[in-house]
Formats: C-alpha cells, structure tokens, sequence
C-alpha cells in the first residue's frame, strides 16, 4: 500500500476524530512487534535458542522420556539414601551403646572408690581397751602403732582414689556429652556430608538436559503466542478501520448529496467518495469532465468542513475555470453562508452576476491588479 495512501487515510479518519481505538490497536501492534524483533535478536545472538514447530514437538516427548527417567533415578537414589541411612543408624546405634557401656563402667568405678573411702577410718585406742575385756595381756600400745601405721597408708591410698574419682568424673563428662550429641545425630537422622558425584551425576544430567528443552519450549511458545496476538490484532485494525472508513463515507456521500442538489438542484448526479483501507477515490459515474471533476472536489472540501473540525478551507482560481458559471454563484453562495473560514481566489468577478459581484467585493480581503500586484517581483524578473 503507498503510504500516502495511508497517511491520507488516517488523516481523515482523525479529522473525523475517530482514530483513538485504531491508535489504541496500533500501539498494541508496535509493541508486539518490539517483543517479537527482542526474541529475534536475542536468538541472533545466541543469548536463546528459538526452536521451530518441529524441535518443539520433539522436545515434547523427549521431556516426557526424561522425566521418566527421572522418577527412576529420584527412586534408586531415595534407597540408597535410606540404606545409608540406615547403614548409618545402625553404626550409630553401635557407638552409641558402646559409650554407654564405657560411662556405666566409669560410674561403677567411683561407687567402689566411694565405699572404699567409707570404710578406710582408724580404730582408735578405746577400740582396743575393749581387747583386754576378753583378752589378758593385750600389748594395747604396739596395737595402736600398727593402727596409725595402716591409717597413714590409707590416708594415701584415700587421697589416690579421690584423685581417680575427679579423673573418672571427668572421664564420664566427656563421655556424657559424647552420649548426648550421638543421641540427637540419632534423632536427627539424616545424611550428611558431601555425598558422591557419581550418586547425582545421572539425576544432574537428566535435569539440566530437561529446562533447556523447558527453556527452548517456553520461548517458541511465547514467540508463536507474540506472532498470533499481532496477526489476531492486524485483523482486527483492518476490520476496525474498515467500519470507520465505511461509516465516513456515508457520511461523506449524504452531505455531498445535500451540497450537490444546492448547487445542481436535481439535474446533475451527486458525486461519491469510495475508500477502503487500501485506497480512496472521489468520481462521478460515467463523467470524467475537467470542470465537473472541480465541483465534485469542492463539494467534497464542503462537505468535511460541515463534518468535522477542519477550520478552514482553501480554494484556488484554477479549481473555478472550468466549473462554469451557474454552478458557481451557488457555490460562493455556500461559502458566503459559511460560519467557517473559506479562502478563495477568484478572477473576473463581473462574470457572476452584480449579485456575487457585491458578495465578493464586500467579503475580500486582497485586491490584485496589475498595479497592485502581490510581491515586489514578476515572474519576469522586473522589480517595481
């Protein structure tokens, strides 16, 4: 389409001041198409990988492969995660009784030193007065020496076992926080540490492979969803602007009918305004006259003037030459009747009659004459 065709096109329809909603799709289209020209070039450039119908469908099913693939591979590593676990557990289990053990072992220990400590106290010299009730000659004195000869070992031997119960003590802390912290591990019962490439190799692979067909997928779906919005949205603008311009063009042709029976009265045939959105044209049929070809032109301008909100309108001498004399009173009847502008040019005004001549002269604003011309220099080149 030419696009003075268009522009002319559009401008009526705005002089209409019907083009808002058109404006409205049109920016919609524009901005589809940005979107569609970014997905283009980002896949020009390697940033994405646009995939045609074809790649689509066959990531489809090799998605669907994939993920069976994958609930495969999520359920062998689910066991070997709970024979680990298990695995696990049970080694824990293991440690965790042996420390026990070794606790209430360490407990054992400190009973006995305990009681040993209760029992290691010195008779004492009225222990052995009561010997000489049951036994004569009881040497009281060499007994009381062996008495404090025991006690003083004893006194070591206490001092040693109170030192091995602080060390046992200490020994069954450490035990009893080693204990405690197997015990929630137990609890917790989870893997833990870096489990081996080789485990997840498979399931990485597989999930990697299946988002960059996801991805791929994505972006063929927007970009076909792009080009069917923007299809779907030319489709309606030309249907839209083909009501426009239809419901214009009537307009148009009852207000040239109207014009044209003023100036024809009901001898000569209205002039029609075609238009699509592809072209316009303005004819009277079967009539290719020069001069009828002028009126049906100046009808037209009348006629968007009375229409719209086009201020003024201008009209050359030239456009009155061949239109002839009677159509034209009318017509600068029409004009003098105007609430809007209408700038003509006119020559020998005496032709239409002393009537028009007086509405000419009384409404101009330039006179030319051959003295009173309209710039400092002729086409000939003479400066007056």
């Amino acid at each position: 389409m030419n696009s003075n065709e268009k522009d002319a096109i559009n401008n009526l329809i705005k002089l209409f001041d019907l083009y808002k909603g058109l404006e409205i799709l049109e920016n919609d289209i524009k901005l589809i198409s940005k979107e569609i020209s970014a997905i283009n070039s980002a896949n020009e450039f390697n940033y994405i990988n646009r995939i045609n119908k074809r790649k689509y469908d066959q990531n489809l099913k090799d998605i669907e492969k994939e993920n069976e693939i994958l609930n495969r591979l999520a359920l062998k590593l689910s066991l070997t995660f709970k024979e680990q676990e298990f695995d696990r557990r049970q080694h824990l289990s293991y440690e965790l009784n042996e420390l026990r053990k070794q606790r209430d072992i360490e407990k054992s220990k400190i009973r006995r030193f305990n009681k040993n400590l209760i029992q290691t106290k010195s008779m004492g010299e009225t222990t052995f007065m009561a010997l000489t009730n049951f036994f004569e000659g009881v040497n009281i004195d060499k007994l009381s020496k062996i008495d404090s000869y025991h006690y003083s070992i004893n006194n070591i031997l206490s001092n040693e076992m109170r030192k091995e119960i602080e060390r046992t003590e200490r020994i069954i802390d450490t035990l009893e926080s080693d204990i405690e912290i197997l015990e929630q591990s137990f609890i917790d019962s989870s893997i833990e540490g870096d489990i081996p490439d080789d485990t997840f190799s498979p399931l990485k692979d597989v999930i990697v492979s299946m988002n960059e067909k996801k991805i791929e997928n994505e972006i063929y779906i927007k970009f076909t969803d792009k080009n069917e919005k923007k299809k779907t949205k030319r489709e309606q603008l030309e249907n839209n602007k083909s009501t426009t311009i239809d419901q214009i063009c009537n307009c148009i042709n009852d207000e040239m009918i109207r014009i044209n029976y003023i100036i024809y009265s009901d001898m000569k045939r209205p002039p029609k305004f075609k238009a699509d959105t592809n072209s316009h044209l303005l004819s009277l049929e079967d009539n290719t006259g020069t001069g009828r070809s002028d009126s049906n032109l100046v009808i037209f301008d009348l006629s968007i003037l009375h229409l719209t909100n086009l201020p003024f309108i201008i009209h050359d001498s030239i456009m009155f030459k061949n239109i002839g004399n009677l159509p034209m009173v009318e017509i600068i009847k029409l004009y003098n009747l105007e609430e809007k502008q209408c700038f003509i040019a006119v020559d020998e005004i005496s032709t239409y009659g002393i009537e028009i001549e007086s509405i000419l002269k009384e409404r101009s604003v330039i006179k030319l004459s051959g003295e009173n011309v309209l710039f400092t220099l002729d086409w000939t080149g003479y400066k007056r």
